[in-house]
């Protein structure tokens, strides 16, 4: 018996010594993935600060606490700043963590006239998980009781719930029939407040979803010309959902979009709207428009759309841009300019 006990304590104490050991080699390891991160965006001209960062979970968890992270452009123009994030993955899958990040997020950039502007975004009980592979990013997923977005600009924007999801998959970056990247963003109740907001935005949008995906090889990061690889690759930009509710009005649309040779935006869009004049009818009858504005309005989508033939009582609004040119029902505006990288 006595012999069975010392196996038993010599087994506990050797699987402790294992698990103590994990734990101290994955925080190593860790710290020699943030360093490598941070030396790969500095060497891409993005500048990573992330404070003292501490490590913590011992003996099964691996906590992250990045006390006041930032990125900025080697150029100064872009910074971001955030608040404290804090990660936590069991020791065994240290791959996915999942995250915290309540708090005020702030972006300042610098226009191409020298402006400066900034935009602030505060997140209520904001958390998601991150999936990692190789150093890099393949998935993160937000999700926010509430969303404030104020800034530069007059007024501000406020959501009640906020999710949004990133995928990244490089490998399909030369097989156009798959989406190397897709972004999902969900939100519900938006209102727009304050200094010049238009008085029919009292009423806030119920809902609104949009869904867009990404063929060919990723265009953004300050490597130069990824965006011309991706023209050049014929990389797509995919709008997949578009849903918005708001005062009876329903929006959906689709589209994909690409660049020309001049780098201009060409492709087609199409917007179908239901219900839009009996929600005309009613914001004129509860004062939030006057019957001239709504009459305009009214026009104004008569001049756009078409019947939609799919779906009597619902408009068709399809968008097409090529040769520098955006075409609308038969109106043609010569707006369109070619797109730079960020």
């Amino acid at each position: 018996m006595r012999r069975m006990a010392l196996v038993a304590a010599a087994t506990a104490a050797l699987a402790a010594f294992v698990v103590m050991g994990s734990w101290f080699l994955a925080a190593r390891q860790l710290q020699a993935d943030i360093a490598g991160w941070t030396e790969r965006q500095r060497a891409e001209g993005v500048l990573f600060s992330p404070g003292e960062i501490a490590i913590g979970g011992f003996p099964f968890r691996l906590d992250v606490t990045v006390p006041n992270p930032s990125l900025a452009s080697a150029d100064g123009r872009r910074r971001w700043e955030g608040p404290a994030i804090h990660a936590t993955a069991p020791l065994w899958r240290r791959g996915r963590l999942d995250y915290e990040a309540s708090g005020r997020h702030r972006y300042r950039f610098t226009r191409a006239d020298g402006a400066s502007r900034e935009i602030l975004l505060d997140l209520f009980q904001a958390r998601g998980r991150v999936a990692l592979d190789q150093g890099g990013i393949r998935m993160a997923g937000l999700s926010a009781d509430k969303a404030r977005i104020t800034g530069t600009a007059p007024g501000q924007i406020v959501a009640e719930a906020l999710a949004a999801e990133l995928l990244l998959s490089p490998e399909h970056a030369a097989d156009l029939k798959e989406d190397s990247a897709s972004f999902a963003l969900s939100t519900r109740s938006i209102a727009f407040l304050g200094e010049g907001a238009p008085r029919a935005s009292a009423l806030p949008v119920q809902s609104l979803e949009v869904r867009i995906a990404l063929t060919g090889p990723l265009p953004w990061g300050t490597t130069p010309g990824a965006l011309t690889r991706w023209r050049d690759a014929g990389g797509t930009l995919e709008l997949r959902r578009l849903e918005l509710a708001w005062s009876g009005l329903t929006v959906e649309g689709d589209g994909t979009l690409a660049l020309d040779e001049y780098m201009r935006p060409e492709g087609a869009v199409a917007l179908r709207l239901a219900g839009l004049h009996p929600t005309l009818q009613k914001l004129t009858a509860e004062g939030v428009l006057a019957p001239e504005e709504a009459d305009l309005i009214a026009r104004r989508a008569g001049e756009l759309s078409s019947p939609d033939l799919g779906d009597p009582g619902r408009l068709l609004i399809a968008v097409s841009a090529q040769d520098g040119r955006l075409t609308v029902r038969e109106r043609t505006y010569r707006i369109l300019q070619p797109v730079s990288a960020p």
